[in-house]
């Protein structure tokens, strides 16, 4: 619009112009006598334009159409100037908020997501290598009112989702990057052609030989295994609130090709996603003091006994080649997990090795180093869990003594029990109960404890970024 503006101003400028010179030379054939019916000038015309001569007709075809031009130029340019300060209005977010009537169920499908986002926007991002804050009271987290759909959402979840988006794409590419490899083959074809000249006294013959070479470039894509990740939510406290935000930031177990979410103490809705509850008994803190117990933790085998039972009631996890357990506050990288797996079982293949993955090899209370799962992330294959669910759980709950254990110790114990191997994966976590690591180290594929929106996700974000920082430097 501005460009068409300036043409016109121009032309307008062009057609005054030639309308000075007009009265100029006018002007010159009066004082040489041209005639006395020349008539003299009128005077200046619109916008200081000077005005010509009746007898050649110019006002009405150049004054008017200049008068024309002008006024829509001014009008093009009011629009202009409005446009440009309009759209500087919208950039800094001082305008307010216009709902269509279209916008309100997605408004109120998102109520959950700008509760918690506003929770973290309020807080500073506390360094990924910092101790975790303690928990959010039980009344905070499930009291909040749920917030209006006519009041203006913080645009801070926009600079949070295309982080997270742009993250997980670097990921893949570092994946990518990881497991494609080139390979060349040169192939040499030598062409011989024979040219035989007869004369009568000589016969020649002549030979050429062609050299065609060939280069077949081969790119191999290597297979990953693929995952069936689940997790079990509190209905109270800080867990359904997190795990919402995984599931709309598509983190977490909601990045595994299929997942589950299991609760106790009732149903809780995480995003789009009703969760199925386990009916077990309230659980208790473990007590060192007494015989037998192992874990000042919860004592919740039972729940997760029952947890385990309904996803092999499930059925999906026996299309996957692994399956992983994740608690709601670790960190949890799959495509990291599927890279680290890699070696270990090759995708698709029905008769893989039964395996547990080991994530911790701490010596605790003067005890011998040895593997051992913390429950944080617990990861097996298909055919551990076969085993499981062949017998290994009538097994396992009749012959051991795990009433006093943590579920973690119990699942370890009965892999054990079933001489299912074991494979080192202590590399993989980052837990300051075990071997700290910060979010940066892009090596881990989870790291524990993040029991808020903000914490979790600036961890979440700071791995992605690092990760993403090493897929340009390649």
């Amino acid at each position: 619009l501005k460009c068409q503006a300036a043409s016109w101003i121009n032309r307008a400028v062009s057609a005054r112009l030639c309308s000075a010179h007009l009265a100029a030379g006018l002007g010159r054939m009066r004082s040489a006598g041209a005639g006395a019916d020349v008539p003299a000038p009128r005077g200046p015309g619109f916008l200081g334009f000077t005005s010509t001569y009746s007898r050649l007709d110019v006002e009405p075809r150049a004054a008017g159409r200049i008068r024309r031009l002008a006024v829509i130029s001014a009008g093009l340019l009011a629009v202009a100037l409005a446009a440009v300060v309009a759209r500087h209005y919208v950039a800094l977010g001082s305008g307010p908020a216009v709902l269509s009537p279209g916008s309100t169920g997605a408004l109120q499908q998102q109520s959950e997501q700008k509760e918690v986002l506003e929770a973290a926007h309020s807080h500073s991002l506390r360094s990924s290598a910092a101790k975790n804050s303690p928990a959010v009271s039980d009344e905070s987290t499930t009291d909040a009112a749920p917030a209006s759909a006519s009041a203006s959402q913080s645009p801070w979840h926009i600079v949070t989702d295309a982080a997270g988006a742009l993250g997980n794409m670097f990921g893949q590419a570092a994946v990518n990057l990881h497991l494609v490899s080139t390979t060349s083959t040169t192939m040499t074809t030598t062409t011989t052609t024979m040219t035989t000249t007869s004369s009568r006294t000589t016969t020649t013959t002549s030979s050429s030989t062609t050299s065609a070479t060939t280069t077949t470039i081969t790119t191999t894509t290597t297979k990953l295994a693929s995952l069936f990740c689940f997790m079990v939510v509190r209905t109270v406290g800080y867990e359904p609130a997190l795990a919402t935000q995984m599931y709309w930031k598509k983190a977490s177990i909601f990045e595994c090709e299929e997942n589950a979410v299991y609760s106790n103490g009732g149903v809780v809705q995480v995003g789009e996603i009703t969760s199925v509850e386990i009916h077990a008994d309230t659980v208790k803190m473990g007590n060192l003091s007494k015989a037998g117990t192992t874990t000042n933790s919860w004592l919740n085998t039972l729940t997760f006994m029952k947890a385990w039972e309904l996803v092999l009631e499930d059925g999906r996890w026996w299309s996957h080649e692994w399956v992983a357990k994740v608690d709601p506050d670790a960190v949890f990288f799959p495509h990291r997990l599927k890279v680290g797996l890699y070696k270990y079982y090759t995708a698709g293949d029905p008769n893989g090795p039964a395996l547990w993955v080991g994530n911790c090899d701490r010596s605790f209370q003067g005890n011998p180093k040895h593997l051992k799962i913390f429950g944080a992330l617990e990861v097996f294959s298909r055919n551990a869990l076969g085993m499981y669910n062949a017998n290994g759980k009538h097994q396992c709950k009749e012959e051991l003594d795990w009433e006093g254990w943590g579920e973690d110790y119990y699942m370890q114990r009965c892999m054990q029990l079933m001489n299912v191997q074991a494979v080192d994966g202590v590399s993989f976590f980052g837990d300051a109960r075990c071997y700290y690591a910060p979010c940066t180290d892009t090596t881990k594929v989870a790291f524990h404890d993040f029991k808020d929106v903000g914490s979790y996700f600036a961890c979440m974000d700071t791995s992605r970024n690092a990760e993403a920082a090493k897929v340009f430097m390649k």
